[in-house]
């Protein structure tokens, strides 16, 4: 593992802050299916991408990760009513012939759940969840309207999450997992879910 909850300085491998697309449209390297809209924030620096639920979002990445990275953002947990709103983050490999599902994009892959005061871990294979490596912590970090800086930090054999610096968890990767990722999405699950995040960036040691 990288340095715990830094940000990281290595090797640049994504990197998108919106700063080249027009407010009020959708980001132009990024695919989703339903509209997302670049916004900017009161009291807060840059442009966002405004998502909608249950919207999914992917950057155009096409290459392989490292296989150790940290995928690092901004997030505002923005939800409209008291209906259950996550934010779910899947980093996952993307091969000719797999077969996509909602909850299980690709042959493997690593899924982070944000949601107002918790944070999830879990990692699957096919179409099947490690219920004995999943996880649930519950913090008083992500709250509505509140930015934070999530930072998921990968290895062959660990994930580890931190906001704001915090470490929140540290988990195991399924033993099918270990292979080289090639595609993240956001992805929302309620009704009234409008998350924002910005100044998305996956770097190497």
């Amino acid at each position: 593992m990288t340095l715990p909850g830094k940000s990281q300085k290595g090797q640049l491998f994504f990197l998108d802050n919106f700063s080249k697309d027009t407010i009020g449209k959708s980001p132009s390297h990024w695919e989703s299916n339903v509209r997302g809209e670049i916004v900017t924030v009161k009291n807060e620096p840059g442009k966002w991408l405004k998502m909608h639920a249950n919207g999914t979002y992917l950057p155009i990445i096409n290459k392989l990760f490292p296989d150790q990275f940290t995928l690092e953002f901004d997030f505002i947990y923005q939800a409209l009513g008291t209906d259950y709103n996550i934010t779910e983050i899947t980093m996952f490999s993307d091969k000719p012939g797999d077969t996509y599902d909602v909850s299980f994009p690709g042959s493997a892959g690593i899924k982070i759940f944000l949601e107002n005061f918790i944070v999830s871990y879990a990692c699957y294979s096919g179409q099947k969840i490690d219920d004995q490596l999943a996880q649930e912590h519950r913090t008083n970090i992500i709250q509505t309207d509140k930015k934070v800086k999530v930072s998921i930090q990968v290895d062959k054999r660990e994930v580890a999450v931190y906001i704001d610096g915090q470490k929140i968890m540290v988990a195991q990767r399924c033993p099918n997992t270990i292979l080289p990722f090639n595609a993240m999405r956001f992805n929302l699950w309620g009704s009234q879910a409008e998350p924002l995040i910005s100044n998305i960036r996956l770097t190497a040691p």
